[in-house]
């Protein structure tokens, strides 16, 4: 998220108002998203991306990002779709309809890996899939990704279901459909996956305008920030500072701001002195006091991490 003070001209706002006939006054400024949290080296990610542009430049009710090593613009669902059925009660070819067994990926060399994968292993689902998605000792197929991540995620596997919902909402190696992406952001957010929470905060708000709700963004985003998320920390600071969702509370901006840059976000750290600048120095004795205060929550241990063990 991001917005600049009306006294700052030259940064778009996101998300404008479209224009109606007859509607007076000028519509207010939506303030600018962060893109969603790019996957990275954490407890339940173990493959890094490349570093993504973190700040959009306008909402958008589309993706036009093709390519799986970019970040995913992500857009607004309104309810969630019926859920998928379990790998469990499928059979070979699995909900996506392709088949996961040992003749998808005779590319992948390691024999007890692919066994292990044709067996129901979701861990090994996953990291063939990952191969397949990344083009790594195979050639690059997202279709065999797909179906490999979609196995693995009905398994419950956090990890694959964060992929599972990048592919979704992209179309790559599937139809895209925004809905059933944000249904499996939100199995792994409730698995304790922070950057499916962040995701779904901003689902809330990456839309038509009958279809931002700030509350509900502002809730996933403390979620994450709350874990120590340093974009959700970001976010949250911006609806506070702008009263989206949240109570304007210039104190619980700074904290937060403050918060993120601490993780070496220099974004932050320059809107932390903005705010600084429109504080009484009463107003940051006791901002620093809630900084000072705060303690991040434990993450959840996250079921099925990928940093267990994969059977080669």
């Amino acid at each position: 998220l991001d917005a600049q003070p009306a006294a700052q001209p030259g940064r778009a706002d996101l998300a404008p108002r479209s224009e109606e006939p007859n509607v007076e006054p000028a519509p207010t400024p939506q303030p600018a998203l962060r893109r969603p949290a790019p996957e990275a080296v954490t407890d339940d990610q173990t493959r890094s991306q490349p570093a993504p542009t973190r700040r959009l430049d306008r909402l958008q009710t589309g993706s036009a990002l093709a390519s799986p090593a970019t970040p995913v613009m992500l857009t607004p669902s309104d309810r969630l779709a019926p859920t998928a059925p379990d790998a469990s009660q499928a059979g070979d070819e699995g909900p996506g309809g392709t088949g996961a067994g040992t003749e998808l990926h005779p590319a992948v060399r390691a024999a007890k890996l692919r066994q292990a994968a044709a067996d129901g292993d979701a861990l090994a689902q996953f990291e063939i899939a990952t191969r397949f998605a990344e083009g790594k000792g195979v050639t690059q197929d997202h279709k065999r990704a797909f179906a490999l991540y979609e196995r693995a995620a009905t398994r419950g596997l956090p990890a694959a279901q964060f992929r599972l919902a990048a592919y979704f909402e992209r179309g790559i190696g599937v139809e895209a459909d925004r809905q059933r992406a944000k249904v499996w952001y939100r199995r792994a957010a409730d698995q304790g996956h922070v950057r499916a929470m962040h995701n779904l905060g901003v689902l809330s708000v990456g839309g038509r305008e009958d279809q931002v709700d700030y509350a509900a963004a502002a809730g996933w985003f403390r979620q994450a920030a709350e874990r120590g998320l340093a974009d959700s920390q970001f976010n949250l600071a911006v609806l506070h500072e702008n009263g989206r969702g949240v109570p304007k509370d210039l104190q619980e901006a700074y904290k937060w701001f403050a918060l993120a840059a601490r993780s070496g976000d220099p974004e932050s750290a320059r809107r932390l002195e903005q705010i600084k600048a429109r504080m009484e120095p009463g107003e940051i004795g006791a901002a620093e006091q809630k900084l000072a205060a705060w303690q991040p929550t434990p993450a959840e241990a996250v079921t099925g991490s990928i940093s267990t063990p994969v059977r080669r």
